[in-house]
């Protein structure tokens, strides 16, 4: 009889190791091994063995597969001779394969394996573990002298041995089996069963796991396990719960991405463990082998515990690890639709602060820039953040008309705002270039036009996970753009990825470039930068782009639910940019009926020329935010006129000042007027005959007729040798008024006569005169001209121009 195990233990490693020591004791061998075999899968498992190190045991199990796998192939080609020899394929595929006891007395001429020579065999005895008609294994014993190998009769009593041997494996072999039927059970029930809201309590889940996982070391006979799940931004593993003698780590993070997290986590596990002689054995994914939630570690005090588990334990361990990786999944899921609720709050918190009343478009632009790095809302918590409104010039040129940016941590590189609007703030050097002209191939005129979001990289960067966390569920193209100055040269390639990128052009080179100085003043070589373009017709170019992003010092990376976040974000901000675009507009068109409304005003309520005229030069001023307005009358009958320079405030000193422009526009207007008028005449004198002109009536000619006499005139006959005083050279004696900003009085020394801000400095002067009189009325009433600014825009002028 067999003695009963030693330990205490009653799982299949301790029924396998008192057969061990039994057949020793009975059998005298010096090496005394086992393996046990499963038929269904054509597996050996469980190497038991002394006489001989414990870690050759896995090169024997290798070797036994090999031998195996090549006996089937042959069997499934028809290729296995009819009479089974132990040199064909090993000593192990006989006796699985014909189930008899085999007896090589001299086993260096009968088997002649490399485990025969190793050890220096001299006889080899081996047994089959029959349970009725299933193989459960089989059992060696060798022998390093001839002397001492059984004759018959004790072959026959090993054989009786063998049987009973069997007999107390399968018992052990059903035990794990229910031992891991019970377990699953409970991990099951603890699981499954719905606990109210704690679930979504994380103390109240890493509870519930530690329970699971002392019910998984109770049925599987092992002596730790530990769970881990990924953190933020799956950068790094993060401790859940732990059974261990020792303290487990709380976190495990890989020095490089190339390596497996299953591998870094068993090093770095196994390095806190050793000292308690404990050893990872098997590593399990918590969820999609491809995509986990996290990762169990299963140890055990033998190193080969990994390969002696019962096959109905390993199914338990993985079923087990599947409860608790949807146990997981639950608890994620909890955990997004919360941060899907706290988005959407987020978002409206945002789209309250955009849509204000009387808000313009920087003032959004600024409450985006300002959530965009909120560190309450995760999918926002961005190092910094840069809000671009693009324009359009004449020439077709983009250029960046807005922009505003905000920034978290001394990382980012931020500019001196003390004496700007953005006072207080950290605000991305970056953010503050406004009018900036953008090149035909640059990142932004890219974004913008081919509404495509873009995630560009820090440099160097030659891993994907360098630029992006995680997967992107839609297509994209991962390319290498470059750093270019405005003279050309190239300061080195950055990674980047064209999210949703459906068809690309056939121009070799990259679709876009980064602009040199703005990537080098802004510190962007550090950068990991996501841009998104918003805008609210997609037919035409974005109105423009969001730049968010992190600094490669900081752990994160941006991942596909920001981007998403992102993409909402944008179009709540197109809604609001649009909104106070039409209320700069609706207020700029009401300011100007309001100016018109006053020039009417005061032009009917005063008969005084110089007072109307000063409040019509002051108000059309402020109707075209204009540093100086211009009114100028002159008389074409008058040779001069007696001039002076008037002002809201007094007389100017010294000359007055003209400007050349209107001297020369005055100049023109007054001989186009002349050449239409000598046109018109020209015209009638051919197209009527010369009527007769009466004569004026008078005291000396009353009643006199003909040609040169007195009577009526339709008008004056002209003076011979008076000529006709030239505008430009009349001029200077002409009535000027002028009015600076705000209505005061122009400077003597103005330079301009109209001068408009960006973006008008196209502005043009015209010349507007009023039409002439009646005929016989020409010279009665002096003609005014009013000179102002008219900027060529082809489209609405932007609010403040």
């Amino acid at each position: 009889m067999i003695r009963p195990p030693v330990e205490a233990n009653s799982g299949l490693a301790a029924v396998l190791r008192g057969v061990i020591a039994d057949f020793q004791h009975a059998s005298g061998a010096d090496i005394v091994s086992i393996f046990l075999y499963e038929e269904s899968t054509h597996t050996y498992y469980a190497p038991f063995a002394t006489g001989q190190p414990q870690e050759s045991l896995l090169d024997s199990l290798t070797d036994m597969h090999e031998q195996l796998t090549r006996y089937l192939s042959d069997e499934r080609q028809g290729k296995v001779p009819d009479e089974l020899g132990i040199h064909q394929y090993g000593s192990t595929v006989w006796l699985t394969v014909t189930r008899q006891r085999l007896v090589a007395r001299n086993a260096p001429a009968e088997i002649d394996s490399t485990f025969i020579r190793r050890y220096q065999v001299q006889s080899t005895i081996g047994l089959p573990l029959l349970y009725g008609d299933r193989l459960l294994g089989l059992i060696y014993l060798n022998y390093r002298s001839k002397e001492r190998a059984p004759d018959d009769n004790r072959l026959k009593e090993l054989e009786r041995r063998a049987g009973t041997a069997a007999g107390l494996i399968q018992a052990a072999l059903e035990g794990a089996e229910r031992s891991a039927l019970d377990g699953l059970s409970r991990l099951t029930s603890l699981l499954t069963t719905p606990v109210g809201d704690a679930r979504t309590n994380a103390k109240e889940l890493r509870r519930l796991l530690s329970i699971a996982l002392a019910d998984l070391l109770m049925a599987s006979n092992l002596d730790g396990a530990a769970i881990y799940q990924f953190g933020q931004q799956r950068s790094h593993l993060e401790l859940v719960t732990a059974h261990l003698r020792v303290a487990a780590p709380t976190r495990v993070e890989r020095g490089d991405a190339s390596t497996a997290w299953e591998n870094a986590l068993q090093k770095t596990v196994g390095e806190a463990t050793a000292e308690a002689d404990l050893h990872p054995v098997a590593t399990y994914a918590l969820g999609q082998p491809d995509d986990p939630h996290g990762y169990l570690v299963l140890l055990s005090r033998d190193h080969l515990a990994t390969v002696r588990r019962a096959p109905s334990t390993d199914e338990m361990l993985r079923a087990g690890a599947q409860l608790i990786g949807g146990a997981l999944a639950s608890q994620r899921l909890i955990a997004e639709l919360e941060n899907s609720n706290r988005l959407l709050s987020a978002l409206g918190d945002m789209t309250a602060a955009m849509l204000k009343p009387g808000a313009s478009r920087h003032q959004v632009i600024d409450a985006v820039a300002g959530h965009l790095t909120d560190s309450e809302v995760p999918e926002f918590d961005f190092n910094f953040a840069t809000v671009y409104l693009l324009d359009e010039r004449d020439d077709g040129a983009t250029i960046v008309r807005m922009a505003a940016g905000a920034a978290t941590g001394t990382s980012i590189s931020t500019a001196d705002t003390r004496a700007s609007s953005h006072a207080g703030k950290r605000v991305p050097r970056w953010a503050l270039d406004e009018d900036r002209l953008l090149a035909e191939d640059d990142v932004l005129v890219f974004v913008a036009r081919g509404w495509q979001p873009v995630i560009v990289g820090p440099m160097p960067s030659t891993d994907h996970s360098d630029v992006l966390s995680g997967g992107i569920p839609v297509q994209s193209t991962w390319i290498e753009v470059p750093v270019v100055y405005s003279n050309g040269t190239v300061l080195g390639q950055v990674l980047a990825c064209l999210i949703g990128e459906k068809e690309r052009s056939h121009v070799q080179g990259p679709p876009f470039t980064l602009a040199g100085e703005v990537f080098e003043r802004g510190g962007h070589k550090d950068l990991i930068r996501v841009f998104v373009p918003f805008g609210s017709d997609q037919s035409r170019r974005a109105t423009g782009v969001l730049e968010v992003g992190y600094h490669r010092s900081d752990e994160r990376r941006p991942d596909w639910g920001q981007v998403e976040a992102l993409r909402a974000a944008a179009g709540q901000l197109a809604v609001a940019v649009e909104t106070a675009r039409l209320y700069e507009d609706a207020q700029r068109h009401a300011e100007q009926l309001e100016l018109v409304a006053d020039v009417s005003k005061a032009i009917a309520s005063s008969i005084d020329l110089d007072q109307t005229l000063r409040l019509v030069a002051q108000n059309l001023a402020r109707l075209v935010d204009a540093s100086l307005c211009q009114i100028a009358l002159y008389e074409e009958d008058r040779a001069r006129a007696a001039g002076r320079h008037r002002r809201h405030l007094g007389q100017l000193a010294g000359r007055p000042y003209v400007h050349p422009r209107l001297r020369r526009q005055v100049a023109d207007g007054a001989a186009a007027d002349r050449r239409r008028a000598d046109h018109r005449r020209r015209c009638a004198r051919r197209a009527q005959p010369q009527p007769v002109v009466p004569a004026r009536r008078g005291a000396e000619g009353a009643g006199a007729g003909g040609p040169g006499g007195g009577g009526d005139q339709e008008r004056p006959p002209a003076r011979p040798g008076r000529r006709r005083a030239s505008p430009a050279e009349g001029f200077c004696a002409h009535r000027l008024w002028a009015v600076g900003p705000e209505g005061l009085p122009a400077p003597s020394d103005a330079q301009a006569v109209l001068q408009l801000p960006h973006p008008c400095r196209g502005a043009r002067l015209t010349w507007r005169a009023r039409p002439p009189g009646r005929q016989g009325r020409r010279g009665a009433h002096a003609r005014r001209l009013l000179l102002l600014g008219q900027p060529r825009l082809a489209r609405p002028r932007p609010a403040g121009a």
